[in-house]
């Protein structure tokens, strides 16, 4: 019973304790290209890919024959007609017109690697049947530590049941006084700590 209750508390504390890391990725038209690649990312069937060039990067897409060329922090993006270039102060100079440059502004927002960050999830990823699951565990535990923690009789009774499933014993075997405290003492202390693993997980849930 001691090694199923420490794998249960193991199990709530690892589960706690998970983490996500959230992909990286750069934004077009407002939709996320996931990396999927070192210099490829993907959003459904579309994709944008990145290639060195002498003194920087360019950025291909498949939705159009635009090009973006980054060099230190001057940006250049290239269309079939014009090109207008970002310069490191802000300022832009173009030959466009002010149809071509909306066009064409759009793809600044891909020059942005947007860098995934690792997030602590709550207890069980957020999903809320997880909680109802952990509450409904850590509730059985409760009525179980608390029976028998508190309940001298119960703890005879579930030695005796232990017992049937232990061939070696012919007899039911006889346990010390102090023992029976000492597992009595184990029980409620085990009692506590799943009250306290329940309001924890009550705590998450509502918070989440």
């Amino acid at each position: 019973m001691k090694k199923l209750l420490m794998a249960v508390f193991v199990l709530l504390f690892l589960t706690a304790c998970q983490s996500k890391t959230e992909p990286s990725y750069r934004l077009l038209d407002n939709h996320q290209y996931i990396q999927v690649e070192d210099n490829r990312f993907e959003f459904e069937d579309q994709w944008m890919v990145t290639s060195d060039i002498d003194g920087g990067y360019q950025i291909t897409y498949s939705v159009s024959d635009v090009v973006v060329e980054v060099k230190d922090t001057v940006v250049t993006v290239v269309g079939d007609t014009c090109t207008f270039t970002r310069q490191p102060s802000g300022l832009f100079q173009t030959d466009c017109d002010d149809t071509n440059k909306t066009a064409l502004i759009k793809y600044l927002d891909s020059v942005t690697l947007v860098e995934g960050e690792t997030i602590q999830t709550s207890l069980f990823g957020n999903g809320i049947i997880g909680y109802i699951a952990a509450l409904i565990i850590l509730l059985a535990l409760i009525i179980f530590t608390g029976f028998i923690g508190f309940n001298p009789a119960a703890l005879d009774a579930y030695f005796e049941f232990k017992a049937m499933f232990k061939l070696r014993y012919k007899d039911r075997p006889e346990y010390a006084d102090w023992y029976k405290k000492q597992q009595m003492l184990m029980y409620r202390a085990f009692f506590v700590i799943t009250i306290i693993l329940f309001v924890l997980v009550l705590i998450f849930m509502f918070n989440r």
